[in-house]
């Protein structure tokens, strides 16, 4: 198909009918039918019913709504404006229907002259898309907003019942490594919340080990009992389902819903809902994990916000106390012109009022107001950007405050009005969409719009010369080619939420991309449209980044060296190596923070942090773990290698650090502990490891110390000393006594005070 331009409006109907849910039908000047879409034909229930000069008013509406198409047709095909209008299909030869939305376009079809495409968005689905799009939304903010897994869980539990029937709840979370299954969020009519339990036979196990959703009613349970997959557990329910939530692919838990009664029953749908949201569920549970783990402070919250792309600000009593540079990037002002001022102050005008509004009744304690929303802000420059706000109320500095979450949405709202507001013609409106299209036939690709270019550094020229597999990336080929054909055999469509290409200039990126069979001019088409979501990926890498590393120095953190110690632990105690533990403390730090401000602090840390990666090997684990505590892992080191990295430290240390003209020298005090001579379990080597510090300390600083058992048995008698002075006044075993002071022989001068302890 070298000239897309020879394409008429008949064949174009069924082969772009894949990149639309909705129905599309042609009519010539008097209203009647020239042709129309399967998905037309579907939802009216007019399957293979001669339909060609058919009065399209006549078949579905009643008389009001009649007059109300016609006056509206007569008017586009003598103006040529495109026009919108609701009306109800409920009174048609079709019972039960709703309202849609009705958009007329004139056209100039081949052979008929002048023509009219009607096309009907269904607003009632409209809505749900929206709702569901908002759950996730509110699961993902929940992950941010809630202070505690437990407020995380009945979040959760709060949006998956607007869903669906959610009132016999619970989420099961799975320990890979221990086997075992939590029930942390249990709440049902009939059974108790059960403790902790290994993976077994019951229905929730079987979900764990398959990884994949499971609908039962009690002829399924009884298929799956009699097969002996599963036992009797708990009260018998009409129907239960049970959604895996997975990490990377591995099952972590499970979102479980049941019921007790003939009227609530579930099927496809729930299971497709629930489906849809487990991933952000299972993403928000791992998140929410890790921030409780590692205590995260408000630093490190902050330093989070600074490294994802959506705008962040958090209001107090009306004013911006906080916001990151990517909401400053967004409306173009500098940071002291946003600070101290109203955020609607940043909005169209017509939006300023509704939003103060909006944040007044929140704060007077209003439920019932959406916590997400579209509006229109004015940038520095006076441009207009779309910003979809999330709100959520948070703690903040000790008091109430208000996250304000922003994406921009202006490339999504252009793609909204070129989809309304677009050309005549079907290429057209692939031109305009902001979604990359190609369409396939055999496996070449014989149309792309420029979104595709745009996504692929190719020219359209270009692309007629590639096959779909010339895109993917190499490493992906072999087993998305094969899931490809899966999916085609099983459905006659596709559907991959990631996948990896090569650009033209070799540049790699992420996109989804979904598409089906379709037929054009006669020949068996497959249409194809992609979303390049690279950020999006590279955002949630990001944040895996910072779930395992130190946001000031970009070393590894506490958890990631905990990870690694046991790691190295297990590996050298097959191996029979040894491993030397090295606890780092800057001496005297908290004097310099004091007297030289926290950043020069900062700035001494980081610099630390990276001159102690220079002078160990490459590979070798180095942690942050504190505010000015530093671990080294040496794995394979004997005591006298472990001896002369620490030599080489302190002689690194011997340089000055400059900063803001001034120089600052800075010491270590190490400690050295060796694996498995000096502890064999984690807690007792890093417990040495700071005793042995703490020693250096002693000595003066800059320095190192071995551990040795006598640094155990004294810090052990200094404590029972100190314990048992601390009874000594109740138990009377102080005495004073007065030591008399003379000068020369017999002139009494003074006393000296004794406190004596008869232990």
């Amino acid at each position: 198909m070298a000239e897309n331009s020879k394409i008429d409006i008949g064949c174009a109907i069924d082969a772009f009918s894949a990149l639309f849910e909705d129905g599309i039908v042609f009519l010539n000047e008097e209203g009647r039918i020239i042709s129309a879409n399967e998905k037309w034909a579907i939802t009216h229930n007019l399957q293979g019913k001669e339909l060609k000069n058919k009065l399209y008013e006549e078949l579905l509406f009643d008389e009001e709504n009649k007059a109300k198409f016609k006056n509206t047709l007569n008017n586009v095909l003598k103006t040529g404006i495109n026009e919108n209008v609701a009306l109800d299909f409920s009174q048609g030869i079709v019972s039960g229907h709703y309202l849609k939305e009705v958009n007329l376009k004139k056209l100039q079809c081949s052979g008929n002259g002048a023509c009219v495409a009607v096309i009907e968005k269904d607003i009632l689905r409209e809505k749900n898309s929206d709702k569901l799009l908002l759950a996730t939304y509110r699961i993902a903010s929940s992950a941010v907003v809630s202070e505690t897994l437990s407020e995380l869980f009945s979040s959760i539990h709060q949006t998956i019942s607007q869903l669906i029937d959610a009132r016999n709840f619970y989420i099961a979370l799975f320990d890979p490594k221990t086997n075992i299954i939590e029930f942390p969020y249990f709440i049902d009519e009939y059974d108790e919340q059960p403790g902790p339990e290994p993976l077994g036979k019951n229905l929730t196990s079987y979900v764990l080990r398959t990884g994949k959703p499971l609908l039962v009613d009690p002829q399924k349970f009884e298929e799956l009992f009699s097969q002996g997959e599963v036992v009797i557990e708990g009260a018998p329910s009409i129907d239960w389902l049970g959604v895996p939530l997975l990490s990377n692919g591995v099952p972590i838990g499970a979102i479980v819903v049941q019921s007790y009664s003939q009227q609530k029953r579930y099927g496809q749908k729930e299971v497709d809902l629930l489906s849809f949201v487990s991933g952000q569920i299972a993403f928000a549970i791992e998140k929410k994990r890790t921030l409780e783990a590692l205590k995260e402070s408000e630093e490190r919250l902050r330093s989070l916000a600074e490294s994802t792309s959506a705008g962040i600000m958090i209001i107090q009593n009306e004013d911006v106390k906080y916001i990151n540079q990517s909401a400053i990037a967004l409306l173009g002002y500098d940071e002291n012109e946003i600070y101290n001022k109203k955020y609607w102050e940043f909005l169209r005008d017509d939006y300023k009022g509704w939003v103060r509004n909006r944040y007044e009744a929140r704060q007077k304690g209003a439920t019932d107001i959406p916590t997400s929303y579209e509006v229109v802000a004015i940038t520095k420059t006076g441009k207009e950007l779309w910003l979809q706000l999330t709100v959520s109320i948070i703690k903040y500095e000790g008091g109430n405050a208000t996250l304000v979450t922003a994406f921009d949405v202006s490339s999504r709202k252009e793609a909204e009005f070129f989809l309304k507001e677009s050309e005549e013609r079907f290429r057209t409106l692939a031109e305009t969409t902001s979604a990359a299209i190609f369409m396939f036939k055999g496996q070449w690709i014989i149309y792309s719009n420029a979104a595709a270019e745009a996504l692929t550094g190719y020219t359209k020229k270009e692309l007629m010369a590639l096959q779909l597999w010339d895109l993917i990336h190499p490493d992906d080929y072999v087993e998305i080619n094969q899931e490809f054909s899966r999916q085609m055999k099983k459905g006659g469509s596709f559907n991959f939420s990631n996948l990896r290409i090569l650009t033209k200039t070799g540049e790699e990126k992420w996109i989804s991309l979904k598409g089906g069979v379709s037929q054009m001019e006669g020949e068996i088409v497959v249409i194809a449209t992609g979303f390049d979501i690279t950020q999006i990926v590279q955002a949630q890498e990001n944040l895996k980044y910072l779930a395992h590393h130190d946001y000031l120095t970009g070393l590894e953190n506490r958890w990631a060296f905990h990870e690694n110690l046991l790691k190295s632990m297990e590996e050298c105690e097959e191996r029979g190596k040894s491993i030397a533990v090295l606890f780092l403390d800057i001496d005297r730090f908290k004097e310099l923070n004091d007297t030289e401000g926290h950043i020069i602090g900062d700035k001494i840390l980081r610099a630390a942090g990276s001159r102690l990666f220079s002078v160990v090997e490459e590979g070798t684990s180095v942690a942050r773990i504190g505010s000015d505590e530093f671990t080294i892992i040496l794995k394979n080191s004997s005591p006298q290698e472990a001896e002369q990295v620490a030599s080489r430290i302190l002689d690194a240390f011997d340089e000055p650090f400059a900063f803001a003209g001034k120089e600052f020298h800075i010491s270590l005090s190490i400690g050295i502990c060796i694996f498995p001579h000096d502890g064999e379990d984690l807690e007792t080597l890093l417990k040495n490891a700071d005793m042995a510090m703490f020693r250096a300390k002693a000595e003066g600083g800059s320095t190192y110390q071995f551990y040795r058992q006598e640094m155990s048995e004294e810090a052990k008698e200094k404590i029972d000393m100190r314990n048992r002075l601390f009874g000594a006044i109740e138990r009377n075993e102080l005495a004073l006594y007065f030591q008399p002071i003379y000068e020369g022989a017999d002139k009494l001068v003074g006393f000296e005070a004794l406190l004596r302890w008869f232990d």
